[in-house]
Formats: structure tokens, C-alpha cells, sequence
């Protein structure tokens, strides 16, 4: 994502990175605190935390107000990240190795464990009267992210998938935590029950979208750009929008070859690229690009509601989310 020509996104990456600087500055015992820095200073996107300063001031708030939920969001991210990766077996995350690859698997799981204790450190600095309430909303999108994680898993053992389970399980998985990042940032900036709800809304068909275009790009990117492992979700058998219905719409043959290769214990860039061409072949890559332009165009109507000028740095980010290449 470039934020070169949008000074406002800009900013608020700016002042992330700052706030982020100044968590785990603790060195002992150096074996938690250097794989914890490590994992945070990583880089990324910064995209919940930044929806949740645009939401607040969307509704009229002061997004300093907001920005120790946002790191608490992007904390939480982190965390989610690095157990994921476990989960994954993955070795590569933004363009370094992932924690685990990096030291071992239980100092992962120690680190992550620890920055999720940061994220709620963090969130309980947000100076507003009704914290508890901000708990609840920042406590459904854990939770959501948890069972999207369960759903995901239990999809991988299952043959036939259909496209509303798979829509479901990134709803919750990938959709919650920036649904929880846009419903946290409205509440901050003072909006009311109702607003929040859209704003809740509005970030799920946002979310829906980046994973859905998250999968896209695991089959046509590169490890380099991408700055991640590639293949992963293929050598495990994640049910991915494009396999589900490359299984649905592919021949008796392809479905035989993309079988073959889902078989195998690793999967080559060659095996990659032979995927990509299937997927291209039967139809899937056009119909995730639809399902992708859908949910987008979808995030976009859910902000309606708030004045044009108001929602412009949102609408400015959902166009980055789209264009996105990694």
C-alpha cells in the first residue's frame, strides 16, 4: 500500500510507527523482549489501526484520542500474526524470517503471548468514560478472530466446501478484527450504538474483501513482493475461495492435476505457477476478482451515511485496499 499522495493516511501511519516505538522497551530477559521487538518492528500495512483513527475522526472525534486503541489493535494483529505462522508452519513473513523460523517455537508463542498482554495494556490507556465498552467491542473481535481461526481449520479436512462457509469462516477470521477496528474508532469519536453497528459493517465487507484478495494474490504474486511464504495455504489444503470453485467449475483433469499437487508434501513455485494457470483456465481467478470488486464496492455504500467530506480519508483507503499488489 502507498500512501505517498494520501497525507492523511500518511499521517496516521506516522504516528503509529511513533506509538509503536515506544512498547516492549524492556531488554530482560532479552529471550521475550528481543523476538517481541522483533515482530513489531517488522513493518506491515498498519490498515486496522489507521481504520479505526479514520473511523474516529469520521464521527467528529480527535484520533489522538483513539491511538492507544490502535496500537492495541495492531498489537493484537501482531500476536495474531506470530501464532499463525506457527500454526501455518510458515518461514517467511514481511519479507523477514517469521518469528518462530527466527528462534524457536516457544519463544514464539511466549512472545505472542506477551504482546497480546501489550494490546490490552494498551487499550486500557484510551482516556473515555465507558471503557468497559470499548473492552466489549475490542473482546468480540478476539474472539471472533479465534473462532474464524477454528472455522479455517476445520475447512482444511473437509472435502466439499461451499462458498457461504468460506465466506463465513474469512468473515470472522480475517472480517472481525477490522470490523472491531472500525466499530472501536467510531465508539471512541462519539458515536452512537446504531453508527457503530454501520461502522462494524462496514469494516467485515472490508475484511471480506482483503482476504478474499489476500488469496488472489497467494496464487499470482511473488514471495518477494508479497514479503511472505507462498504455497502454504496449498501444501496444507486451506479451502480458498480459488480452490473451492476451481474444484466446482475445473475438468476432470484439472481437478485430478490440482489433486496431485495438493498431495504433495511441498509445493514448488513450478506447482505454483501450474495452479495459477488452472485457476485462470477454468474461470476462477475472473470470479474471484468479481467477488472481490463486490465486496468493495459494498464497503464503500456501508459509509453512505456519513457526509461525503467526512468519509473521504475512508473511501481514500478502501481504494488502496483494492489496488493493493501485496
Amino acid at each position: 500500500m502507498d500512501f505517498t499522495d494520501n497525507q492523511n493516511l500518511n499521517n496516521y501511519k506516522e504516528a503509529i510507527e511513533d506509538k509503536l516505538r515506544t512498547v516492549a522497551t524492556s531488554s530482560q530477559p532479552a529471550s521475550l523482549y528481543e523476538p517481541i521487538r522483533y515482530a513489531i518492528e517488522a513493518g506491515g500495512k498498519r490498515l486496522r489501526p489507521i481504520i479505526l483513527l479514520a473511523a474516529c475522526e469520521a464521527v467528529g472525534g480527535n484520533p489522538e484520542d483513539a491511538l492507544d486503541a490502535g496500537i492495541a489493535v495492531e498489537l493484537l494483529h501482531t500476536f495474531t500474526l506470530i501464532h499463525d505462522d506457527i500454526m501455518d508452519a510458515d518461514t517467511w513473513r514481511r519479507a523477514r524470517e517469521t518469528v518462530h523460523k527466527k528462534w524457536d517455537t516457544s519463544s514464539a508463542i511466549l512472545a505472542g503471548d506477551a504482546i497480546f498482554v501489550l494490546a490490552y495494556q494498551s487499550l486500557l490507556r484510551t482516556k473515555i468514560k465507558n471503557i468497559k465498552a470499548v473492552i466489549d467491542l475490542f473482546n468480540e473481535g478476539v474472539l471472533g478472530v479465534c473462532e474464524g481461526q477454528a472455522l479455517d481449520m476445520t475447512l482444511e479436512s473437509k472435502s466439499d466446501v461451499s462458498n457461504s462457509e468460506y465466506l463465513e469462516m474469512i468473515e470472522k477470521k480475517t472480517g472481525m478484527m477490522i470490523a472491531m477496528a472500525a466499530g472501536v474508532g467510531a465508539f471512541i469519536g462519539g458515536a452512537k450504538s446504531a453508527e457503530v453497528k454501520k461502522f462494524k459493517e462496514f469494516g467485515a465487507a472490508l475484511g471480506k474483501a482483503f482476504q478474499l484478495q489476500d488469496d488472489y494474490l497467494e496464487i499470482t504474486s511473488t514471495r518477494i513482493l508479497m514479503g511472505k511464504s507462498l504455497g502454504s495455504d496449498l501444501a496444507k489444503g486451506k479451502k480458498t475461495f480459488l480452490l473451492i470453485n476451481a474444484f466446482k467449475l475445473g475438468s476432470e483433469e484439472q481437478i485430478e492435476e490440482l489433486s496431485t499437487i495438493l498431495d504433495k508434501n511441498e509445493v514448488t513455485t513450478t506447482d505454483i505457477k501450474r495452479v495459477r494457470e488452472i485457476f485462470e483456465e477454468c474461470g476462477v481467478l475472473d470470479l474471484t476478482k468479481k467477488q472481490i470488486e463486490k465486496n468493495i464496492l459494498n464497503s464503500r455504500s456501508l459509509l453512505d451515511f456519513i457526509e461525503l467530506e467526512k468519509r473521504q480519508t475512508l473511501l481514500q483507503l478502501i481504494d488502496l485496499v483494492h489496488s493493493r499488489e501485496k
